[in-house]
């Protein structure tokens, strides 16, 4: 089906403004949703996403399940890396030695330009550092970990 390719080089290709993404996220919506569930053309799909028995993703979530999940492997795995993405993933703790509460966060480099922001380098680390210390602290990451409140 459609989905599968949603899911490919997500975190690559949808990182972009919300204004150019909401094509995919329509068609997500009316292809996969509206066909599967049933649900008419004007219903909202909000309800439709968690009702799903095989927990499909809203097009936004799949780039921050990507990224979070892309971040889990920089942390757990720094010594797989390439050189290049090595040096640019830091935590707070290597730039300064003060003793914060955000010590163990990624150091989020600062840009000028907004386009930036959608780089896995800034992206990645702000993805991130905005998840619970109980998910980031877990030693393997599910899907249904990350779709379940």
């Amino acid at each position: 089906m459609i989905y599968p390719y949603f899911y490919y080089c997500n975190i690559v290709w949808a990182s972009t403004y919300p204004s150019r993404s909401e094509k995919h996220n329509c068609t997500t919506k009316r292809i996969i949703i509206k066909i599967i569930s049933g649900c008419k053309y004007r219903d909202h799909t909000f309800n439709y996403f968690k009702e799903l028995p095989i927990g499909l993703l809203k097009f936004p979530d799949i780039n921050i399940f990507q990224t979070s999940l892309f971040m889990f492997k920089v942390g757990r795995h720094h010594r797989l890396l390439p050189l290049h993405l090595k040096k640019s993933f830091y935590r707070n703790s290597e730039i300064h030695q003060y003793c914060t509460r955000s010590s163990e966060n990624y150091y989020l480099k600062s840009v000028n330009i907004s386009i930036k922001q959608f780089s896995i380098k800034y992206k990645g680390p702000n993805v991130w550092n905005s998840i619970p210390i109980t998910i980031q602290s877990l030693n393997r990451i599910t899907r249904k970990c990350s779709v379940s409140k």
